[in-house]
């Protein structure tokens, strides 16, 4: 992940401390969803881990929403693709928490984890941002350390 998200210039060392401290704080979150979420799955099935997963969320995010005033107004000519969003996150989580009760469920996790790489090589392909041959050595990792998961 390192090589792929690596540049150069004065780009790469403005806000890089930042960047890191999110990026960890979402891999601990996105880890501690799966592990959760796959708890929750083994006692009532992943449909139900999911809806709660999905009301917490929305509940959290309308409170914030209400104590700071924020108006959802400028988002309105976007609900159709936002709402499309969230259909396609639920289905994604459903599917990793039904692989909790599988054997191995942790390639699922792992494979799942791999969506940033998915994200460059669609900004790659779509909106032109260049990769560089040091990137493209560490999406190849990624895909490498996948496969070598599922020969395993």
């Amino acid at each position: 992940i390192a090589l792929v998200a690596r540049q150069s210039g004065e780009a790469a060392s403005e806000g890089r401390r930042a960047a890191i401290l999110w990026a960890i704080t979402g891999a601990i979150c996105f880890a501690l969803t799966f592990h959760f979420g796959q708890i929750a799955a083994e006692e009532g099935g992943e449909l139900p881990a999911t809806f709660l997963s999905r009301i917490s969320g929305l509940t959290l995010v309308s409170a914030y929403l209400l104590a700071t005033g924020t108006s959802l107004s400028p988002t309105r000519p976007f609900l159709k693709t936002l709402s499309l969003m969230g259909v396609l996150d639920a289905i994604a989580l459903t599917s990793v928490l039904a692989a909790g009760s599988i054997a191995h469920p942790e390639y699922a996790a792992v494979a799942s984890s791999i969506f940033g790489i998915v994200t460059i090589l669609l900004a790659w392909r779509f909106l032109s941002e260049a990769m560089k041959p040091v990137q493209w050595v560490g999406v190849a990792v990624v895909f490498l350390g996948i496969a070598t998961l599922a020969a395993g």
